[in-house]
């Protein structure tokens, strides 16, 4: 590509990349941080809860980017979340007391957006769920949280290994698969048996269930149903 060219192109994008922030009221400024004991919901004439830090008349994160976030009573950082013009926006956390993931995501001003992860006590995964203009929207995926008993045996294994609770990757078992249109169920789903300690099976030999919904979310042909480990008898 010509020098000429290339100039105009990174201009172009860059004037672009500038309009966009000006539009979303970002502009240059200084991204604020506040304590979530700083700020307040209040309603609008709509009804609509916007976030304000106390005192201020006008909506938090009004003109650039607001960072919120929480600490455990032991300084152990609990959430972040990220406002514009009083609504949630962009990627949010919250953490575990133990220092582990419990919640990420992102919105997109005030609507939930992306893939919302939920996680247990030892980092495995309890849901993901894929949002569009605050609406299920695409993959949805459950999974079987470790019982007291599985995290007790975790904790010792991490202390055999001379290993931080949480450094040693575990397995996430699914229960449900699924998939969302505009927060209607469509297409196939599957259900799934939990292993019971027998981690060697593979997902087709722990399938317990599977069907189909239509477009409009209403279960349609045949549910079938599986024994476990799948060995022989099919019901329909």
């Amino acid at each position: 590509m010509p020098k000429i060219f290339q100039i105009l192109s990174f201009r172009y994008t860059l004037v672009c990349a500038l309009l966009y922030s000006v539009l979303l009221g970002f502009g240059c400024s200084k991204q604020e941080r506040v304590n979530e004991e700083d700020v307040e919901y209040r309603k609008d004439r709509k009804g609509n809860r916007i976030l304000y830090k106390i005192g201020s008349s006008k909506p938090f994160g009004t003109g650039r980017v607001g960072q919120v976030s929480g600490n455990y009573e032991d300084g152990q950082k609990r959430f972040e979340v990220g406002f514009v013009n009083g609504l949630k926006h962009g990627t949010f956390f919250f953490w575990q007391q133990n220092g582990l993931k419990k919640l990420s995501g992102s919105y997109e001003m005030g609507k939930r957006d992306s893939i919302l992860t939920a996680y247990g006590k030892a980092g495995e995964l309890v849901y993901e769920k894929s949002y569009l203009n605050d609406e299920l929207d695409g993959n949805f995926t459950l999974y079987y949280p470790m019982s007291h008993s599985e995290i007790f045996r975790y904790s010792e294994m991490c202390k055999e290994n001379n290993a931080e609770f949480g450094e040693i990757p575990v397995r996430s078992i699914p229960r449900l698969k699924a998939f969302f249109s505009k927060g209607v169920p469509v297409g196939k789903y599957q259900v799934f048996y939990h292993p019971r300690g027998q981690n060697n099976l593979t997902l087709d030999e722990l399938l317990k269930e599977e069907g189909e919904f239509d477009a409009k979310g209403k279960l349609i042909g045949e549910q079938i149903l599986y024994y476990p480990r799948i060995e022989s008898l099919v019901v329909y």
